[in-house]
Order: C-alpha cells, then sequence, then structure tokens
C-alpha cells in the first residue's frame, strides 16, 4: 500500500517535471519565433 502510494506519488512528480518543462519550451518557441517574426 505504502509502496504503490510513493510510487504514484512520484509518477505525479515526473509528469509535473515534463510537464513543466514541456510548456517552458513551448513559451521559448513561441517568444524567440515571435522576436523573429518582429525582426
Amino acid at each position: 500500500m505504502l509502496k504503490t502510494r510513493h510510487s504514484a506519488r512520484f509518477v505525479l512528480t515526473l509528469l509535473k517535471t515534463n510537464l513543466s518543462r514541456l510548456s517552458n519550451n513551448r513559451y521559448e518557441k513561441s517568444q524567440h519565433e515571435a522576436g523573429f517574426h518582429s525582426n
């Protein structure tokens, strides 16, 4: 029981990290494209 809860929390943290990293990459890309188009 405890092990399952721990692994679930680990997976949740991993998902959160990947999601935030993905959104950061998308934000940087949109910023880069916006700067490129403004030039």
